[in-house]
């Protein structure tokens, strides 16, 4: 069995460990490694030479990613999770109670597990690097940490310091670590090696007085609300509070996390990690674990995107035209990760505001501590703007983000062909219009695409990467990789109206207008769907978007569907009114923006019929299931994962629900069918069945069943050399 620890005196009585997983880009804790760790301890009690000890990654760019998502899935029943956190726990417990000093030198990703082990050190060191990142995620998966981190971290680094990291999972980089005492000294990643081994000749030699006097007079353990258990209850309150805000009592982990840290800091280090233990178990064997965990899958499902053949570092400069709101956030984007950007705009004052509104997002950042001053200042020097096309010449991507007009972007993308360079990638932000079609006004429909971002730009990380006719494979894999090093979610989908996003989006804005239209309140549908899980009020992004954008869109959809999307007039009436937005009240001196009263008044509607909020949900999410049937069986997206991605990440579908699909196979097709058929005999017969939907009830069978199988049979029937 090849082994995952290489141990070597790097000095006279200071051992080297290199932790390295056999056959896995990243370390993790699985039975294997957690085994091989145990045995490790046993030889490290046993060598009465070693007087010092630190850790170092074999990974380029992982120290530790914590434990396999396997394992968590796996777990059967709150027993068998108590029994694996005890493990892990009592693993740490060993090795924090070596004789003598260690060191783990943390070089790259310290996440989960490999923080929670990294805690029992002795010392901690950490690169000042980019990728070099400390925290604790599990809350993101249902689950807190289990061996020993809500535990071990409040101690070391205070209460309220502690819980901004458990309850959130946010990921902090070495300054802040530093600042916070997480870690005792920062170094250069050229020099981890040679720094780790001075450090502890100067343990060994010195002692650890200066560390731990530092770590004591830390102001985040120190003070009223840290040192009495008065002023901690105070802080717990407040956590609580905030958390359930932001929960809607929905994700139990992060309340558990709040429990087992307060009660760590009143009790003695033993019986806190049994009482940690069984909050673990609690969780992990619960349905809304196994769900976040799909949803932490379905971003696995992104990054091993099959796009992989494109030369993602010949993308360095990039234009952009249309300095609106998209496009402006598009570019700081592109400047953030080291992208020349060149904006155009033929306005003036659309220019200035592109400016104002990157400069003044930048600085909020400072203020809030995620980016340097000098990041900021050299995030905005990577942007220059522009009234003409002049610097496009020289970018390897050209992207339109102009108003949803065909004529209007297909002008604009014939003028970017005839200044770009010939291997320039031309991309279009269309909402809905043929990609195929736009690539036509150009001599050079190959390196067309779309790359479809969302709005809100920052709250809404998925993207769509359209594929037209002729679009090349070369293009879509640039074009995806880019996405993913943005941080976005990218999805591929083929060029038909409304691609995947706005076709789901498209039935449930209709299903809501409709509900309106007979008098059912705008709160009632939207609290409604919050009531199911819903991240996003997806009424108020039409009325952010606007009416004329949401009718262009419903207007492509409906052409392609035909009889399965029948006209709503609501949109149509409230323009003609001359209102473009109105369901929710002015903000910031938006134009043309109204009252509620103003728009029913609008529709002749009065607003009295309240509707349960079961039959609001399943009309609403059972006419997306419907509609994302469809869509697998016309091919737009390649596999049942991309819906629930698109779904998750760009309609703000509930995670503790795993997924659209996820959702469906959980209710059953033969559940679905049946209201479906109700709301057929209710409101039309658009709601009839799809016709794989139909297949998954005969067959008994899922979405994701049917996928894999239907995989398979296209396999066995392919060509074999």
């Amino acid at each position: 069995m090849e082994q995952a620890f290489h141990a070597e005196f790097a000095d006279t009585g200071i051992l080297k460990i290199v932790f390295d997983t056999p056959n896995s880009r990243v370390n993790i804790f699985n039975e294997t490694t957690g085994s091989q760790l145990n045995q490790l301890i046993e030889e490290l009690k046993a060598d009465p030479s070693i007087k010092a000890a630190f850790l170092m990654s074999g990974k380029g760019e992982n120290f530790i990613a914590g434990a396999d998502i396997s394992g968590i899935q796996g777990i059967s029943s709150p027993e068998d999770a108590y029994d694996k956190s005890r493990l892990g726990q009592q693993l740490f417990e060993k090795w924090r109670e070596l004789r003598f000093p260690t060191l783990a030198a943390i070089n790259g990703a310290c996440v989960g597990g490999g923080l929670e082990w990294a805690l029992a050190f002795s010392y901690r060191m950490a690169t000042r690097n980019k990728i070099t990142r400390l925290g604790l995620p599990e809350v993101k998966l249902g689950i807190i940490p289990g061996w020993g981190g809500t535990v071990r971290l409040p101690r070391l680094i205070g209460m309220k310091n502690s819980l901004k990291l458990i309850l959130t999972g946010q990921l902090i980089d070495a300054e802040k670590a530093y600042k916070q005492c997480l870690i005792d000294e920062i170094v250069s990643p050229a020099v981890l090696e040679q720094s780790a081994l001075t450090f502890l000749k100067t343990i060994l030699r010195d002692g650890d007085r200066t560390i731990l006097q530092r770590r004591r007079k830390n102001p985040a353990r120190n003070g009223f609300l840290e040192k009495t258990r008065l002023g901690r209850s105070q802080v717990r309150k407040r956590a609580e509070k905030d958390v359930l805000k932001k929960s809607q009592g929905r994700y139990p982990a992060p309340l558990e996390a709040l429990k087992s840290a307060s009660f760590a800091l009143d009790n003695n280090l033993h019986d806190a990690l049994i009482f940690e233990a069984k909050k673990f178990a609690d969780l992990a064997a619960t349905t809304t674990c196994k769900n976040l965990i799909r949803v932490y899958q379905l971003t696995d499902f992104v990054k091993q995107g099959n796009a992989t053949d494109g030369d993602i570092d010949s993308v360095n400069k990039i234009g952009i035209v249309g300095a609106g709101t998209m496009g402006t956030a598009i570019a700081e984007q592109a400047a953030k990760h080291g992208h020349v950007v060149r904006l155009r705009d033929e306005s003036e004052a659309a220019v200035l505001r592109a400016f104002q509104q990157i400069s003044h997002h930048l600085q909020q950042r400072v203020e809030k501590g995620r980016i340097s001053k000098r990041e900021a200042e050299d995030c905005i020097d990577q942007v220059s703007f522009t009234l003409d096309y002049s610097g496009f010449a020289k970018v390897d991507l050209a992207i339109e983000t102009v108003p949803e007009e065909p004529i209007l972007k297909s002008e604009i993308l014939r003028k970017l062909d005839k200044c770009a360079q010939p291997n320039a990638i031309l991309a279009t932000n269309t909402q809905s219009l043929s990609v195929s079609e736009l690539a036509a006004a150009t001599g050079r429909p190959a390196q067309v695409v779309g790359f479809h971002f969302l709005n809100p730009f920052l709250k809404m990380p998925l993207v769509e990467i359209v594929r037209g006719k002729e679009t090349s494979s070369e293009t879509i894999s640039v074009v995806y990789q880019l996405a993913k090093r943005w941080g976005r979610f990218p999805i591929i989908v083929e060029d038909r109206p409304g691609f995947l996003l706005n076709r789901l989006l498209s039935v449930y804005w209709r299903e809501a207008l409709e509900m309106m239209a007979t008098g059912v309140p705008i709160e009632n549908i939207e609290d409604a769907m919050q009531d199911f899980g819903m991240g996003i009020r997806l009424l108020e992004l039409l009325d952010r978007i606007g009416f004329q954008t949401a009718e262009q869109i419903m207007s492509t959809v409906a052409a392609s569907l035909g009889d399965r999307f029948p006209a709503s007039s609501v949109l149509n009436t409230l323009l003609e009114s001359g209102r473009e937005r109105g369901f929710y009240p002015a903000k910031n001196g938006r134009k043309g923006a109204g009252s509620q009263r103003k728009i029913y008044k609008t529709l002749g509607v009065k607003p009295r019929r309240k509707v349960v909020d079961e039959e609001i949900q399943d009309r609403l999410i059972y006419a997306m299931i419907n509609e994302a049937a469809y869509c697998l069986e016309e091919g737009i997206v390649q596999a049942p994962e991309a819906i629930d991605v698109a779904a998750v990440f760009g309609l703000g579908f509930p995670p503790f629900r795993g997924g659209l699909l996820h959702f469906a196979d959980d209710r059953g097709a033969d559940r679905i069918i049946n209201r479906l058929r109700y709301f057929t005999n209710a409101f039309g017969e658009h709601f009839s069945p799809a016709p794989l939907l139909s297949d998954l009830a005969t067959q008994k069978s899922t979405f994701y069943e049917y996928w894999i199988k239907s995989s398979r049979l296209k396999e066995d029937a392919s060509p074999q050399e």
